[in-house]
C-alpha cells in the first residue's frame, strides 16, 4: 500500500511515480523463481522525463541470467495499481509502465489496474504500458485517459509512431 502525490520531473530516463527502475536477475539454481510483487499502489503525481516513463514504473527488465551464470526464473505480479497523474516523455511512455520486459513463460502480469490520465509522447506510448514484452494485462482499463503521440508520421529512424491501447 503506497501512494505518491508528488510530481516528479527529470531530464533523464527511467522515471516512475513509484519506482524508476526495476532490474532483477537473482536466483540460486535453475529451479528458483524470483517473484517481484506490487500491490495497492497509487500514483497521483505528474511524471515527466525523456524515455521509459511510467505512472508506476519507468523501466523494468527481468533478466534470464545473472552474473554467476545461473538461469533463474523472474516474474512480476502487479495487482490493483492506479495512476491519475499526467505522464509525459519522448518514447516508451505508459500510464502505468513505460517499458517492461519479462521472461517468456514465467507468468508476469498486471491485473485489476487503471490509468485515467493524460499520457503523451513522441512514440511508443500506451494507456497502461508504452511497451510490454511477456507481461500479460488482465482486467485493466485506461478509461478517461488522453493518449497522444506528438511525432510526425515517421521519426528519425524512419519508423512510425506506435500508439497502443495498453
Amino acid at each position: 500500500n503506497l501512494v505518491n502525490k508528488a510530481s516528479i520531473e527529470s531530464s533523464g530516463s527511467q522515471v516512475g511515480g513509484i519506482i524508476g527502475r526495476i532490474k532483477s536477475f537473482i536466483g540460486f539454481n535453475d529451479e528458483d523463481v524470483r517473484v517481484n510483487k506490487m500491490t495497492n499502489c497509487i500514483n497521483e503525481g505528474n511524471v515527466t522525463g525523456l524515455s521509459n516513463i511510467g505512472g508506476l514504473n519507468g523501466y523494468m527488465h527481468l533478466s534470464a541470467s545473472n552474473p554467476y551464470g545461473r538461469y533463474p526464473g523472474n516474474k512480476i505480479e502487479m495487482d490493483t495499481i492506479n495512476n491519475t497523474g499526467t505522464i509525459l516523455g519522448e518514447n516508451y511512455v505508459g500510464g502505468l509502465i513505460g517499458k517492461g520486459i519479462a521472461q517468456e513463460g514465467k507468468g508476469s502480469f498486471i491485473k485489476n489496474s487503471t490509468s485515467s490520465s493524460k499520457v503523451e509522447a513522441k512514440h511508443t506510448i500506451g494507456g497502461i504500458g508504452g511497451y510490454l514484452n511477456y507481461i500479460s494485462v488482465d482486467t485493466c482499463s485506461n478509461a478517461d485517459s488522453i493518449i497522444k503521440a506528438t511525432s510526425s508520421l515517421a521519426n528519425e529512424n524512419g519508423s512510425y509512431a506506435r500508439v497502443g491501447g495498453y
